[in-house]
């Protein structure tokens, strides 16, 4: 055995291998760090998916079983309780079979300093007085919205899209809604068919 390999490692492979082991920990490091911000932008990304999509899918469930109550006073010339803008939509929804108190609720759904609300408030008739309050829903966020509705209307012989729809016997046959996100992104629309759009309730 020589005198050389009886006298270990010398400074400078001490040196080296502690240089190389000292890459390496910052390597994984590195890949450490982003391993996590690569799962905390896809738990983000799986979270706004999920927030949209229970957006989307109230905006169905409600839209879609809007009620054609007449507003009273309306019988020679019927006007439902609904009133839709590019804005905002107003309109008289069923409430939810879970709760003690059935019946119907008025629903306004409208954009609000980038969120899009729904407020929900008991139903009362044009003409009584409205229940103070109700209950606010934030449905999406950092968005814009704009309504449009498909139907002919009472002047109208042919059914075309409408930036609004007031003051009408029928509700529309659909309900557009745009989406667009702050950043200007568009985002999936909707087209939402209101299930009773070609009767009225004498309410």
């Amino acid at each position: 055995m020589t005198r050389g390999s009886q006298a270990g490692f010398s400074l400078v492979e001490m040196l080296v291998a502690t240089a190389l082991f000292g890459l390496l920990s910052s390597m994984m490091l590195g890949g450490l760090h982003l391993g996590t911000r690569v799962m905390e932008s896809g738990a983000k990304r799986i979270e706004h998916t999920s927030r949209v999509s229970s957006g989307y899918e109230l905006l169905r469930r409600e839209i879609a079983q809007a009620q054609p109550l007449s507003l009273p006073g309306t019988a020679d010339r019927i006007t439902l309780e609904f009133d839709g803008t590019s804005d905002a939509v107003t309109f008289v929804s069923l409430a939810s079979p879970f709760r003690t108190a059935g019946g119907y609720r008025q629903i306004t759904i409208r954009p609000e300093q980038g969120k899009l609300l729904a407020t929900w408030r008991p139903y009362a008739r044009t003409g009584e007085t409205v229940p103070a309050g109700g209950r606010d829903s934030v449905l999406l966020d950092g968005v814009a919205v704009e309504f449009s509705y498909f139907g002919a209307l009472r002047d109208e012989k042919a059914p075309r899209w409408h930036r609004e729809w007031r003051n009408q016997g029928s509700l529309p046959a659909l309900i557009g809604i745009g989406v667009f996100y702050n950043d200007g992104r568009a985002a999936p629309g909707l087209m939402i068919a209101p299930r009773l759009a070609g009767g009225y309730v004498d309410g």
